[in-house]
């Protein structure tokens, strides 16, 4: 997870205007691992059912939504993966809520 996020990075601070299919298959990729990671059938099955993968980028756009910096969200799953990696469930559940909430509505 720590070496696609380094790639989501460094797309992130590239100058491209037109990055969305690759991040978006990156951070589907990160998505569906940090699911996987849950070993939980139910959890698996609801990412695949809600998730898709870098269309949502694209659908999104369509909608007028804005996302986050993209460098913010490399941020975020930088604070993830190292909960991950110390075993802090608690604050991993902490950092996703905010994480999942990165959307907002532009008028």
């Amino acid at each position: 997870m720590r070496r696609l996020n380094d790639k989501m990075r460094a797309i992130a601070s590239a100058s491209r205007r037109n990055v969305t299919v690759e991040w978006g298959t990156m951070n589907s990729e990160f998505h569906q691992t940090l699911a996987g990671l849950a070993r939980n059938v139910i959890v698996d099955e609801q990412y695949r059912n809600l998730s898709f993968g870098f269309q949502h980028f694209q659908l999104a756009q369509a909608a007028n939504v804005e996302f986050t910096s993209l460098s913010s969200l490399v941020e975020q799953h930088d604070g993830m993966i190292d909960a991950l990696e110390k075993g802090g469930k608690p604050l991993l559940l902490r950092l996703l809520s905010p994480h999942i909430n990165n959307l907002s509505l532009s008028d």
